[in-house]
This record gives C-alpha cells, structure tokens and sequence, in this order.
C-alpha cells in the first residue's frame, strides 16, 4: 500500500510539472511583440540549458541567415536577450551607434564580482557617469604609463623569452599550447598591472590560472542555475555553479590583496605599474569635477592584446615548427562559448628550427 501511494505521489508531481510547463509554453506562445522587437526564435522552459549544449557556431549560423537579432527569453520571467547574429549588425550596433549601446543589463554572477559596499565597479558592468568616470581614469592612466609604447613591448619581448624557455621544455613531444601561453599573457597583463610576474611553476600562479581557466570554462554553464535558482541545490553541483563562485572568490581576493598592498605603500614619485598610475589619477581627480569621457566600450586592452599577438607568434614561430601529433585529429574549427568565444583543446608538437 505504501508503494502504491508513493507512486501515486510521484505521478502526481510529474502531472504537475507537465501543465505547469503547458499553461507557461502555450502563454508565452500567444504573447505579442511589442513594437519593432523581433520576434523570438523559440521558447519553451529550460531554453537556456539546450542553448548551452547545442552546436553554438551552427545555430547563431543559421538563424544568422533569417535575420540580424535573434531574441531569445532568460527563464520563466526573465528579461529576453538579444543577440546580434551578423557583423553587419554588431558592427552598426557597437562602432556606429556605439553611444546607444554603453549600459549594461544586471547580471547576478556580474553583480556578485563587481559589487563593493554595495555600488558595482569596475568598467566592464558599471554603466553611466560612473562608467564615464572609470573609463576615463583608466584611459588617462593607461596613457601616462605607456601602453602602446616601446616599454611595454620590452615587457612583452621579455616575457617571450621565457615562454620560449618553456616550449623548449616539450621539444618533440605533444602538447597543449593554451597551458603554455595563458600563463604567459597573464604575467604580462599582471606586469602591467602589478609590476611584477611570476615563475610558472608557483604553485600560487598556477592556482590562479586554474580559478581562471574555471571561469572562463563554466561561466555560461552555470548562468542556467542563476536563470533557475533550483539548478544550483542539485547534488554534486551539475552546472558549476557554486565551482565559479569559488574561482571568482578566490581570484577576487588575490587581486584585493595586491590594490591594499600597493595602495599601503603608495609613492607618488615611484610609479611601477598601472595600479600604481591608477591611485594617483584618483588622488588627483578627488573632489575634481570636471568633464567625463564619453567614447563607446572599446576593450582598452586592445592595443595591448594586439601587441601581443604579433610579438608571441611571430617569435614562436621563428624558433619553432608546430605539427599535428601522431595518430591525432585536426584541430577542431567549431569554437567553445562562455564568457569569450575560444577555440577548442587541442595538442601540437613542438620542434625547434636548426
């Protein structure tokens, strides 16, 4: 009997579940667009999840072929999201009309990293004056400590340097060339911003670019349990929620250590690095008023990030002869999605020129 009634109790559940998941899909269905929106691609509970699985490139492909914005429903009640599906579209959004386009929607994952006593910081999720005031700051400091000059190209040359130390390490055996060159362009953006790198075996450096790794890995993931809340109490913690939250702690905190420490030991007549450069804007700028920046979100590590690709390859690949390794597939042209578009892993082996 007390098999029967839980049976009964399960079915009863399910039936619950199934026209809940009706009565939503058929309202959302009979739901009108509002002016000139576009329509939404498709949407019934649990979208997001089938998003995060399917083949990525494929499907913002093709509805790439239908029209510029697909519109897409976050949750039960969420806000939609729109996604530009064509350079077309992105470029007349964020270069053109770039000054339409400079705030940025709350996020909770967003939030939880920005927030400081309570307001959001930080250039990538602040929005408005104090988005204009960040930018400018960062822009102004950015310029006074040579970015985009011969300093930071010796910088970068010698970084390269003991990059090229480590690949001689694998001469002639197979290897993962993200683990070799993420370490290396974050000692790069760590001497920008801190003045100093780290040995790539530092069990502490190398923790640190795990956390990161992890965030970049499962950021997209585990926005499906912030989308529902239910997804983050599942054992074993399915959708890396609380595996992020974790990485962004722990990556939080390594960097507050190091803006406290270099705040302690400020020096206006020693300026190191951008932190350095970025303390003494702000203590010029207190209790300045005055006007604000108001160009559009261009990454301002752009210059940087292309210094670094022709400097990085170019040495690389005069020292070195990259193959596929036996019995091994093609790197994969489909691409990885989370917080940036990546290519997939993949192994090459490494040769030194004679």
């Amino acid at each position: 009997m007390k098999g029967l009634m839980d049976i009964s109790q399960t079915t009863s559940v399910l039936l619950v579940f199934i026209i809940t998941f009706l009565v939503v899909w058929l309202w959302r269905r009979r739901e009108k667009t509002k002016g000139n929106l576009p329509r939404k691609e498709f949407w019934f509970p649990f979208s997001e999840l089938l998003v995060s699985f399917v083949d990525s490139d494929k499907l913002f492909k093709d509805l790439g072929k239908k029209r510029p914005m697909a519109r897409f429903r976050n949750g039960f009640d969420g806000p939609d999201d729109f996604i530009l599906t064509t350079h077309k579209a992105i470029h007349e959004a964020f270069i053109k009309k770039g000054h339409l386009f400079t705030d940025r929607p709350t996020r909770f994952i967003w939030t939880e990293w920005s927030t400081h006593n309570g307001m959001v910081h930080g250039l990538l999720n602040s929005w408005g004056d104090l988005w204009k005031q960040q930018r400018r700051y960062a822009l102004m400091t950015l310029r006074d400590f040579g970015l985009g000059k011969t300093s930071i190209a010796e910088a970068i040359q010698e970084e390269i340097g003991y990059l090229v130390d480590e690949f001689q390490k694998f001469e002639g055996k197979a290897v993962d060339p993200q683990q070799l060159l993420m370490p290396a362009i974050s000692n790069v953006t760590n001497f920008l911003l801190f003045g100093e790198r780290f040995q790539y075996d530092d069990p502490k450096f190398q923790q640190i670019m795990k956390n990161l790794m992890g965030q970049f890995q499962y950021f997209l993931l585990a926005q499906n349990a912030v989308v529902y809340p239910f997804l983050r109490y599942i054992p074993g913690d399915p959708f890396k929620f609380h595996y992020t939250f974790k990485c962004m702690g722990t990556t939080r905190k390594f960097l507050e250590e190091r803006i406290e420490r270099h705040v302690a030991e400020y020096d206006p007549d020693n300026i190191k690095c951008f932190t350095d450069a970025y303390i003494k804007a702000i203590k010029g700028e207190k209790d300045k008023e005055g006007t604000y920046f108001t160009g559009r979100r261009v990454c301002l590590g752009e210059s940087l990030a292309k210094m670094e690709l022709f400097l990085f390859f170019t040495n690389l690949l005069q020292q070195f002869s990259f193959t596929i390794p036996a019995g091994e597939e093609k790197p994969s042209l489909k691409s990885q999605w989370s917080i940036v578009r990546s290519p997939r892993p993949f192994r090459v082996e490494v040769h030194r020129r004679r």
